[in-house]
């Protein structure tokens, strides 16, 4: 059987407000806008015989950052058999051998991104009318909007990931929507990896307030009005501060990067990962890794 590939990229979240909470659904309400980088994990997948999946880790992860993955239990085993229940439990086989160079806990959207990329993968195949691929015939019927649905019962950020470049995603995670930031391209993206795991499910219970005003709404009508350099001002994560204060870490790398001068300086998601944006032609300060914004 033939081996299929793709990268699967990290996001950096520009603006991130949390709105509120569902008790019904036990979900936070959000607005966000995330981006892509040239940060990538990559997958490769191979329909084997009988039923059932099986994945294998290899680590090429930046200095500082952890390597810890159960093979088990992750969002692509979770991809696999929530999309074998809408099969009707007649998925074939899959080997799917990951190299993951996004660090889990960071904030980055690895996982998320690695559930999408496999289920992207899936997708393409099963509409190939190839001999090969006839054993994926009963995900034919699935539409784009099942897709979606689909990735968000894997994860609040999945959906993001079933959409190239600049994505903001609403709600619970599931309103997700292609949008355009004219200009992001003139910047680049500067990472540093404090040396600690964040759970999201932890973060999100500290939240103790939520915006009184739609920040990231400010952030995107100001990018269409004044461009990048008006719109960075308004951008703002609502886990930062969240975050600098769960650990010391993160807030000694938001210091030392908000001291080096970048035009703005957030955790991603509920961190770890701490960025900070610059003009394309500067060079970041020592152990901070550079990545292009995927536009």
């Amino acid at each position: 059987m033939d081996e299929h590939s793709c990268d699967c990229p990290a996001k950096v979240n520009l603006s991130l407000t949390i709105l509120g909470y569902d008790p019904d659904a036990r979900m936070h309400v959000v607005d966000t806008v995330m981006a892509k980088i040239s940060l990538a994990d990559t997958i490769s997948l191979r329909i084997t015989q009988g039923h059932g999946i099986s994945v294998e880790f290899s680590f090429e992860l930046a200095s500082g950052a952890q390597a810890s993955v159960n093979p088990e239990e992750n969002s692509l085993t979770r991809a696999y058999y929530e999309l074998d229940t809408l099969a009707g439990g007649e998925l074939p086989g899959m080997l799917l051998r990951v190299t993951k160079r996004i660090p889990a806990g960071s904030g980055l959207g690895g996982g998320s991104s690695d559930a999408a990329g496999f289920l992207r993968l899936v997708r393409d195949l099963a509409r190939d009318d190839s001999e090969e691929n006839e054993r994926l015939r009963t995900v034919t019927s699935l539409t784009d909007i099942d897709w979606i649905t689909l990735a968000a019962q894997i994860g609040a950020d999945v959906p993001a990931f079933m959409i190239d470049g600049t994505v903001r995603a609403q709600g619970f995670g599931e309103e997700v929507e292609s949008v355009t930031l004219s200009g992001l391209e003139a910047y680049r993206c500067a990472l540093r990896f404090p040396d600690i795991k964040l759970s999201t499910a932890e973060m999100y219970g500290k939240v103790s307030e939520y915006s009184s005003a739609n920040h990231t709404e400010s952030f995107l009508a100001q990018w269409r009005k004044n461009g990048p350099q008006g719109a960075f001002s308004f951008a703002r994560n609502d886990f930062t501060p969240i975050a600098r204060d769960a650990c010391p870490d993160v807030a000694a790398a938001l210091d030392r990067m908000g001291a080096e001068g970048y035009l703005m300086v957030a955790v991603s998601g509920s961190g770890s990962a701490v960025f900070g944006i610059l003009p394309r032609g500067k060079h970041t300060q020592e152990k901070a890794s550079l990545y292009e914004f995927l536009t």
